[in-house]
């Protein structure tokens, strides 16, 4: 029998501290481990605790943080905001017991596995008024949201393009690449163009049965856009082009930079102002969330773009590798 992991009682009857936010992180895994570390940092948050299934991954945790591997115990703690990092199918059993406990939730992308599985998330935030919000990181990106708001002066574009190349990752991507990656940009499509329709999708089969490299070609009103994903590269590289009536707009989610490039010719022109020091999109993200907590009737997620990857994902036309 295993040794029964020993864990500092939470008194779940305890004043709330000067800070505003009592967090609650589910899942230590590796993006669990990366808002760890920008939760602990902020003054506006105090970490009350973790759960993780796996009792190894706990030891990381500072002093004096309750931790579980039990979730039916971290259920029974105070507090008011919780982020959801754990495996995708284990994203609606965790967020909607939070969402019944009255915990605005910020929850990992994808949403879940199902778009009946999200819509339940969505109705069960929106019936008690609380944040539900994905962690779409790249939303919160300066190149994206410069070039958001120059779209909104321009006529819509008829071509866009992206392209996300990286390693296969070691951690958990049963999902495949198109639910693993290419939905930041379906996600960002869709936030910059409205509602999308899938043309056409092919890809090829990675060494555990899920698509490790994809195309898809998606339409929004008069826009195109053509998106590629692999991970049988070492190199890291995330673009997305945008054609306008006069210029390309070339925009790098890594270097977080947005140029244009005159159709006429001429030097390129920086669009995106330095973001300010030390913060980075996980930061900003988690802002936004924090903010949504305060609006009686917080924004509830669109679930078109999980409607297309999942629809991608299915109807993916194999080639050969």
């Amino acid at each position: 029998m295993e040794e029964e992991l020993q864990v500092a009682p939470l008194n779940p009857t305890q004043s709330l501290t000067p800070k505003s936010h009592q967090v609650f992180l589910a899942g230590l895994g590796r993006m669990g481990s990366l808002h760890l570390s920008h939760i602990l940092t902020r003054s506006d948050c105090e970490l009350v605790g973790c759960f993780d299934p796996d009792p190894q991954r706990l030891e990381v945790l500072p002093q004096g943080i309750a931790r579980t591997t039990d979730f039916s115990e971290a259920l029974s703690w105070t507090f008011d905001t919780a982020v959801v990092a754990a495996p995708t199918q284990a994203h609606a059993p965790t967020v909607l017991p939070l969402l019944a406990k009255g915990v605005h939730t910020l929850v990992e992308k994808p949403i879940a596995g199902t778009v009946a599985q999200a819509r339940e998330m969505v109705d069960a935030a929106k019936e008690g008024g609380l944040a539900l919000m994905v962690g779409h990181i790249e939303r919160h990106n300066p190149m994206i949201q410069t070039l958001a708001r120059l779209l909104e002066t321009l006529p819509p574009p008829r071509l866009v393009s992206a392209t996300r190349l990286a390693p296969r990752p070691g951690r958990i991507v049963g999902d495949g690449i198109i639910l693993d990656s290419l939905i930041h940009d379906v996600d960002i499509l869709a936030q910059l163009f409205g509602k999308l329709t899938l043309r056409e999708g092919v890809g090829t089969q990675g060494p555990d049965g899920s698509p490790d490299a994809a195309r898809l070609s998606l339409r929004a009103g008069d826009t195109t856009a053509h998106l590629f994903s692999s991970w049988r590269t070492e190199r890291r590289h995330r673009t997305l082009s945008v054609l306008t009536e006069d210029a390309l707009l070339l925009g790098d989610y890594i270097a977080q930079t947005l140029l244009k490039y005159p159709l006429q010719g001429g030097h390129p022109e920086s669009l995106v102002e330095s973001p300010p020091h030390g913060e980075d999109n996980l930061d900003r993200q988690l802002s936004v969330f924090l903010e949504r907590t305060k609006h009686p009737s917080p924004p509830q997620e669109p679930l078109d773009g999980l409607e297309i990857v999942l629809e991608a994902t299915e109807s993916l036309t194999s080639v050969s590798s």
